[in-house]
């Protein structure tokens, strides 16, 4: 039986996980390190795939437990605050756990998406249908998260450019349960919240499609409907 296989769950062990669920490519490492200005959320924060036991097997934080043995191989043991992107929208939502739901505009998450794994010189697919795919995770991730999850009471959703706000900020990080830092007044806050797509005929009818669940999600939509 392989080490990731004796993992002890944080649910059993009376540690409620509180997920990061972020879409890819919208702003999740901008707000970790916002989250870091205002509380301690670095020191209960793991990201998922930076885990590894010695032989480079992926450990998923969420069943680390308090594992002393696992926690000096820097795995976040015992860590109640994960990323995790819900790629297959395989993710349970359960009462006892609070989710914290990022995503931004369709085409700009497809967008950085494609530049990011363009400059690590990967194979990829033409870029249309790299953002037919991607467009239709985010309809899914959008369906599952905002539409059917994002009234209860132990989810808030992060669109992108809410991350401009030092008082979301502050929000976000008392929902989670961190310990906030003394005199907020002091902090200061840089967020640069939208890149510029050049108006397509082709994007703008794409986008009307998706204006319901834009709206429902609360992001604005890149181009003016009324031209």
């Amino acid at each position: 039986m392989d080490e990731a296989a004796n993992l002890i769950a944080p649910e059993i062990m009376g540690l409620d996980p509180v997920y990061i669920v972020s879409f890819p490519r919208s702003g999740h490492h901008a707000l970790i390190g916002f989250l870091n200005k205002v509380s301690n959320f670095a020191s209960n924060y793991c990201e998922y795939y930076s885990c590894t036991l010695h032989n480079g097997e992926a450990i998923p934080c969420p069943y680390a437990g308090k594992n002393t043995r696992l926690k000096r191989l820097k795995c976040g043991a015992g860590r109640r605050f994960l990323k995790n992107h819900d790629f297959n929208l395989s993710l349970p939502i359960t009462p006892q756990s609070k989710y914290i739901v990022q995503y931004r505009h369709p085409f700009l998450s497809a967008l950085s998406w494609y530049e990011m794994e363009t400059a690590k010189n990967k194979d990829l697919p033409p870029w249309e249908i790299f953002f037919d795919q991607k467009l239709r995770l985010w309809q899914s991730f959008i369906e599952k998260w905002v539409v059917r999850y994002g009234d209860n009471r132990n989810v808030i959703l992060v669109p992108y450019e809410s991350l401009s706000s030092i008082a979301r900020i502050t929000e976000i990080a008392t929902f989670s349960g961190a310990v906030m830092k003394p005199d907020l007044r002091k902090i200061k806050h840089n967020f640069k919240s939208r890149r510029v797509i050049e108006r397509d005929n082709e994007l703008i009818v794409r986008e009307r499609t998706l204006l319901p669940l834009l709206k429902r999600a609360g992001v604005s939509p890149i181009f003016d409907v009324n031209k």
